[in-house]
Parts: structure tokens; sequence; C-alpha cells
């Protein structure tokens, strides 16, 4: 029978050893050969006293409150453990670090208390349980940078373990700004941050607690400005958080997650006298009309969601909100208030639906339950108009939609539906398994299994489809979270409301044909040829600006460097006279698919290299790419190069252009680049089935 001990009994044997164990978490956390190893920051020569009354003591106390049982403790304990630790490094080299340093401690408290052999197999089992989450490590966490003030870090002690229990590895990071800090807002840390790590997401606090100093300022003085005076100063505020938006997205095209505000914190006396308001009139009108320009500034801002602070506060209390989470005796270590907690469960979705929904391009539709209520082979269906309003619009901003619905064609009353035929960009409407259904989608649009998302109400097909195509994700059309996660599609990268987006579906529907056409040919020229392809050659112009930026942040199989460019780095790029941005076209008798494929060449005096060559998956197959190669060495032979290069960079998904240089005739020199002579140019022949014309 495994032994049972009181819920204290290892923390009253530490809180009775603490002077001892002090001595002993010192020796080991702050010992001058770990810090060197792991370049500890924050720690100075005879600082010993401060240490421990400051961190260690606090922290002794914290994880006694933790064996006990009390999960809010164990948050606050896990962050603060991170205080002197490599918290910038990557999480896989913090759980190195913390697997060295818990053995160590572990090790030394079990010489300390000297307990039995029973008991110490408890205790090793609560320690490594309550620890896991720092020495757990991802090799592709989630990665969330938080931008603000105290509050970002109070997120930070309750977001991880939350996201921990919807199956998400998340790393989150601060950058704070802070008026009472004396650190104001500036683009130079995010900089600094995003040239050596990876954000997915990024949170930002504009307007809360000490914040930025002039909001700090007009919250302060918000009771002596008429309505005008109002207006002015809620307006520059705005402006500041736009002009800083607009800045930020000139680094990284990572959704934003933008707070609104709360008020906290509360002034002095109104968070204890409960006969005052906790906000006064004056707060109450400035907060309302800030957090009005805030909405719109979330409308219009590219790729932005909303985290409501003010409904938070308002749903539970200011002064419950602003309730100091530590014991008296513990906040010369934190001040982590209830807030942050109150807040994490804000976070969960968008996090949760960017874990799912950031590599989809095809969302796969089972019918009946899914898109009405009933079965529609056997009765009359309630039609869920809005689903299919909101998958049309998903589909206007570059989502494909295929149905995979078990049941016969001529059941489907497309007539009562607010989707039509036109809508998908594939139909498989029969009574074969989903998974050959969803197979065969894969092959016919020439797409990765992983960017697909399948919605069904069956557990049973959600669970086969699972288990066939493990790379598939699987949402439960019954699930209200399915529904409140598909609409963040729209502020992801993989959803472009442009009007190449919008002809997206016409495209792949064209594909589907084609890939139908061909398999009724033989002879492969001859099949080639019976397409009647058309490649349209030449310089990107500045309205090409658009989908050339679309290409190269959302091509991965044919992307032979994956460097992803934005807007401005291609327009300076096409300015300049040192470098030639090509593009091609591709149409065929099933209609046009518009520019398909992108390069970026360099240009040298004596050669030229090809820095990304870029193609969308609806173009393979065609050789395309080879086209695009002869002219851009007959344009290189025309200026006299000796010699044209091709730079290659593998990743684990452009298998697919591996090939690309050395299929033609390229081969590897002494720096591992590709390079193809001029004695050698006529090599890289254009494909008889290709019709070349120049761009107009």
């Amino acid at each position: 029978m495994k032994m049972e001990l009181a819920p204290s009994y290892f923390a009253d044997k530490l809180q009775a050893a603490k002077p001892a164990l002090l001595e002993v978490l010192f020796a080991q956390q702050f010992n001058a050969e770990r810090i060197a190893q792991w370049q500890i920051s924050g720690v100075r020569e005879g600082d010993k006293s401060r240490l421990i009354e400051r961190f260690l003591s606090p922290l002794v106390e914290l994880l006694c409150r933790c064996l006990q049982g009390d999960e809010t403790m164990r948050a606050i304990y896990l962050d603060e453990r991170l205080r002197y630790a490599p918290h910038r490094e990557a999480m896989a080299v913090r759980a190195d670090f913390f697997r060295a340093l818990l053995h160590d401690e572990l090790a030394e408290i079990e010489r300390l208390l000297g307990l039995p052999d029973d008991e110490l197999v408890l205790l090793r089992e609560q320690w490594r349980a309550l620890h896991q989450p720092l020495v757990d490590s991802a090799s592709a966490p989630l990665g969330l940078l938080a931008l603000g003030d105290c509050l970002m870090n109070e997120i930070r002690v309750f977001l991880p373990e939350s996201c921990a229990r919807q199956n998400i590895t998340l790393d989150m990071r601060c950058i704070y700004f802070s008026n009472a800090q004396q650190r104001g807002l500036s683009l130079d840390d995010v900089r600094a941050f995003l040239e050596h790590n990876h954000a997915d997401m990024i949170a930002i606090s504009f307007f809360s607690f000490s914040g930025i100093p002039a909001y700090s300022l007009v919250l302060r003085e918000s009771e002596q400005f008429s309505a005008e005076q109002l207006q002015q100063r809620v307006d520059m505020l705005i402006g500041l958080a736009r002009d800083f938006l607009t800045q930020l997205r000139t680094l990284t095209s990572a959704p934003i997650l933008l707070h609104n505000a709360s008020g906290l914190p509360l002034t002095r006396w109104r968070r204890h006298l409960p006969l005052l308001p906790a906000l006064s009139s004056g707060r109450k009108k400035l907060l309302k009309q800030l957090n009005q320009g805030l909405a719109e500034l979330v409308e219009h801002t590219e790729n932005c969601l909303p985290i409501d602070e003010w409904d938070t506060v308002t749903d539970v209390g200011w002064r419950p909100a602003s309730k100091n989470l530590l014991p008296k005796a513990l906040r010369a270590m934190a001040h982590t208030s209830a807030f942050g907690q109150m807040l994490t469960p804000r976070y969960l979705q968008p996090l949760k639906a960017f874990q799912l929904l950031n590599k989809a391009k095809v969302l796969l539709l089972d019918f009946d339950n899914t898109l009405w209520r009933g079965v529609m082979g056997d009765e009359e269906v309630e039609q869920f108009h809005e689903r299919q309003r909101l998958l049309r619009q998903l589909k206007e901003a570059g989502m494909l939609l295929v149905a995979v619905s078990k049941n016969s064609e001529e059941n489907i009353r497309w007539q009562e539906m607010t989707l039509q035929p036109d809508d998908f960009a594939a139909l498989k409407i029969n009574w074969l398994m989903k998974p050959k259904n969803i197979a065969d989608v894969a092959q016919e649009l020439n797409l990765g299994l992983n960017s697909f998302v399948f919605i069904d109400d069956n557990p049973v097909e959600r669970s086969l489809v699972s288990r066939e195509l493990p790379d598939v994700v699987c949402l439960d059309a019954e699930d209200e979270a399915t529904w409140l996660q598909l609409p963040m599609l729209f502020e992801f990268s993989n959803t472009q409301r442009t009007e190449e987006a919008s002809k997206r579906t016409a495209m792949y529907q064209q594909q589907v044909a084609r890939k139908q056409s061909l398999s009724a040919e033989l002879d492969y020229p001859a099949m080639m040829a019976s397409l009647a392809l058309v490649m349209r050659f030449g310089e990107a112009k500045t309205a090409d600006i658009e989908r050339v930026s679309e290409l190269v942040s959302r091509t991965n199989q044919f992307n032979t460097t994956t460097i992803r460019y934005d807007k401005a780095e291609l327009a300076e790029m096409m300015a300049n006279p040192d470098y030639k941005v090509f593009v091609a076209e591709l149409g065929d008798k099933f209609g046009e698919l518009g520019i398909v494929c992108v390069a970026i060449v360099q240009c040298a005096s004596t050669e030229w290299c090809i820095s990304s060559f870029i193609m969308s998956c609806r173009a393979m197959g065609f050789s395309l790419e080879v086209g695009m190669l002869n002219q851009i060495v007959r344009l290189a032979q025309d200026a006299n190069v000796d010699r044209v290069l091709g730079d290659f960079v593998a990743s684990d998904r452009n298998l697919p252009c591996a090939q690309l240089y050395s299929n033609v005739g390229f081969s590897l020199d002494d720096s591992d680049k590709w390079q193809l002579q001029q004695s050698i140019f006529e090599k890289v022949e254009m494909p008889c089935w290709l019709n070349i014309q120049k761009r107009s």
C-alpha cells in the first residue's frame, strides 16, 4: 500500500529546517560556476544577504504553500524561479538549466532532511511533479511576445499552465514599457528581440497599470478636462498607439492581441473605501472614449484581435481585480494581482485558434449537422446560414472550401443554402470513406495535408481522419469554440483581403479540372500541350506588390530559401538597380492562374544570383520553373555576365524544389552555391509546351 502523509508534512519539514535550507539553496542557485556557465544576470558579489532576504526566503514560503496544494502559489512560484535563470534563452536551454539545478537542490534537501526511504519516494514524486513545467521543452512552442507594463508579467504567471491544459506549449516573453520604471514606448527592444527570436503572436497593453507616461498623466487629470479637451487627449493617446502599431508592422506580420483599458490601478482611497465608486466620473468618460478609439484601431489594423480588459473588470469588479494574491510577508518578492489571473482566459481562444489554424489553406466541410441541422437526404433541415456566410467570407479571403459529405449529390438542395457549388474548390459528395476523399483532394489541389482543417459533427469520422491522416486538423462542428475560432482566421496571415485571394477558389477549381483532364492523356508533351499553357514573363510592377508579398509569405514547398520579405523590402528591391524581381503568370484553356512565380535576382556586373525562387504549388507540374529560369538566363546572357548563381537552403518543407537547379544543368561551386557558366547557358531550354509571352 502506498504511504500517505498529511498535505503539510514536507512543508513543515522544510520550514523547520529553513535557515539551513536557505544556505543550501544559495549554494546551489548562486554558486559562481553555475552563474558563469549559464550567464545569469542580476547577481553581484557580496549580494548574499539581499538574495536570501528578497528572493530565497520568500521562494521557500511559496514552495511550502505549493507542497500543500495551493495552485495559485504554484503558478507564482514557477514564474519566480525564472528570475535568476537563463530566461531569455530558448525553452530547451532553460530546461537544461533547471534539470541540473533541481537535481542538485533535491539531493541537498534529501541530505538535509534525512528522511526514511518511503518518505523520500513521496518527496521525489512531489518535487518532480511540481517542477515539471520548468524541465519540459518543445521543439516548436507557440511564441508570444508581450509588450506592456507589469500586467504582462502577471499574465505570464498564469497563462502557460492554462495553455498546457489546452495542449498548447507556450513560450511567453515580456518587454516592458513603464512610467514607473521610466521606460518609454520604443521599438528598439522589440527590433532587437525579433532579430534573434521568433514571435508567433504579439500582445500589447498600452494603457494598463502605470503604462506609458502620457496615459498616466491624462488618467490622473481626467476630472479637470472639458469635453473638447478630453477628446483631444484621447486622440493623442490613440495616435501614439497607432504610430507604434504602424512601425511594428514594418518588423513583423504576426497577429497582434491588443488590450483595451480597464482603469486599473485604482487610486489609494478608492481601492480601500468601498463607499466611494471605484472610478470617478471623469475617468469613466476618458476610458469609454479611449476604448472606442482602441476598438476602431483593432478594426483598421491588419491581423489584430482584441483583449477586453474593460469587460473583464466590469464582470468581476475593480476592487476584486486589484486584490494582491500574495500575503504581505511575500510582497517584497512580487506584487501579483488577481487581474492577471482573470485576464488569462481571454487569451486562450486566440492562442488555440492560432495553434490549430495558422497553417490552414483548406476547410473540409461535412454537410449534415455541420452546415445545417438534420439529415437532408431524410428530412427537412434547418440551415445554419450564419455559419455558411462566415465560410463564404473566409473563401473570399483566400480559404479553399471542399465538401466532404457522405451523401448523394441529388439529395443536396442547394436552393436552400447560402453556400453554392461555385463556392467550393472541390465537391466530394459520395459514399467513400472520408480519409480517401481527403487524400484524393490533397493530390488534386497539390497541397500538403497539414494545411487541411476537417470540420465534422461525427466523432467517429473525426477519429478516423485523425488516425489515417494525422496531419489534418479535426474540429468538432458541434463545439461552439470551432465557430468562435474560425473568424479569427481573418486576422492570421493565411488569409488576405485581396482580389487575388477572392479568385483562389476558381483557380483551384481549374486545378481539379486539369488533373482530371491530364489523367485521360498518355503522351506527356502532347498531354501538356493539350492544356494550351501560356507563360507571361517580366519584371514585377508596383501594382504586383500585394500578390508578390502574398506568394513570398505563404509559399513553403517551392521556396528555395524560405526567406520572408515584407512589402517594404520588396518595394525597395524593385526600385534598386542592383536587384531584379521577376514574375511569371500562367494561363491555360481552363482559365488564368495569375502571378504564380517570383524570382529575386541580385545583379552584379559579372554574375547574377537568384537569391529566392518561389512558385505557387498550384503551378507545379507544368515545368513553369524551367521556363522561368530559361528567361532569366537569356537576360543574363544579354547582360554579358559570366555566370548565374542560385541559392538553395533546405528546410523541412521545401523538398519539391531541391533539384530545381541541378535539373537544368547547374552545378555546386566551392561555396555551395549552384552555378551555371555562360558557356552552357543554352542548357536551360524552354519546355516546348509553354507558350512564352511578355507581360503587358
